[in-house]
């Protein structure tokens, strides 16, 4: 089974794991115990008294600090996957297909389920078996796999260094392993449809863009797919509010939209207006729709001659006032 580096097991021979995620995300430190604060940032739900007396009774050296071994004998901190699959097969036929899996899935894990399939499911077969299931993201809770990551280089798409998942010698297979599975098509890169992560959409390809909005893959987009796609970036809200993002993009919806279908399609997402659909904040200069630079109008030829004019006629003056005022002041000497 999975062990630490110390030869701490992660995988117990029950077929139990420990909560390590849950023991390093309190560890705010990083050095590898928990203190009675750390602990209570969690357990103070519990109640000032409660929480207190549950880290006293899983200290059990008694130094004021709880270490991983001490984490794990700890109720609640050891997870059991057997038993999570044996609840969530409903029709009892040893296996979870996606809709047993989704329905059964703690809603604050239920990001990592979405994900399951088909990269988990080794077999192809549409279902998970048990051995399959206790390796998911969801089920394997020796890390946070949910953890924000971030399109660092915006080339709309996530590396295995761009993955917000903590660094360690301990991990460093079964990252590789999980990245491997999301990939879906094998490009070396986690895309929109592969994985959740945080990405500036104005900065990537527009297909990309195009493909990760299209929900239902019919080649066009309405304003409701580009809507709650800024929903889900957390951009707009969508509760029925006049927001002003909201009335941007639905005017820039329909200047895109050209031929009037209220779809756009690819080749109108590209456009100088399509283009504020995905930046409704930002302006673009006219006349060069495709390097679409935000930013104000440089000036004319002409606006340029002219203020050469101004600049030259202030410069004269300026002589002419300096030649004023010496003759001047000679005249009065003499």
């Amino acid at each position: 089974g999975l062990r630490r580096l110390d030869g701490l097991p992660l995988h117990l021979p029950t077929g139990q794991i420990v909560y390590w995620w849950h023991f390093k995300a309190l560890d705010r430190d990083h050095d590898d115990n928990l203190t009675l604060k750390e602990f209570m940032a969690y357990y103070q739900r519990m109640g000032e008294e409660a929480g207190t007396k549950r880290f006293q009774e899983g200290d059990t050296d008694h130094n004021e600090k709880i270490t991983l071994a001490e984490w794990g004998q700890m109720p609640g901190h050891l997870l059991d996957p057997i038993a999570e699959f044996r609840k969530m097969d409903l029709n009892y036929d040893a296996s979870l297909d996606e809709s047993e899996l989704l329905e059964g899935t703690a809603p604050f894990l239920k990001p990592l389920a979405n994900y399951t399939f088909p990269g988990f499911d080794l077999n192809q077969d549409g279902v998970l078996s048990l051995d399959e299931y206790r390796t998911s993201l969801s089920a394997n809770r020796v890390e946070n796999w949910i953890s924000y990551s971030r399109d660092v280089d915006r080339d709309g798409k996530l590396s295995l260094t761009e993955l917000g998942w903590s660094s360690g010698l301990e991990l460093n297979l079964l990252r590789q392993e999980y990245f491997d599975r999301l990939d879906i098509n094998d490009s070396g890169y986690l895309e929109f449809n592969e994985f959740k992560f945080t990405v500036d959409l104005s900065n990537v390809p527009k297909e990309l863009f195009f493909t990760h909005c299209d929900k239902n893959q019919d080649g066009s987009l309405t304003l409701d797919e580009f809507l709650t796609t800024e929903k889900n970036s957390g951009k707009i809200k969508l509760d029925g509010s006049q927001e002003p993002r909201v009335l941007k993009i639905e005017e820039a919806f329909y200047q895109a939209d050209v031929n009037d279908d209220k779809l756009i399609s690819l080749a109108e997402l590209n456009s100088a207006a399509g283009h504020k659909i995905i930046s409704p904040d930002m302006s673009f200069k006219t006349g060069n729709t495709s390097s679409l630079q935000a930013g104000a109008q440089s000036n004319s030829p002409g606006e340029d001659s002219s203020m050469m004019s101004v600049v030259l006629g202030l410069n004269i003056l300026l002589v002419l006032g300096v030649v004023t005022f010496l003759f001047r002041s000679r005249f009065k000497k003499a």
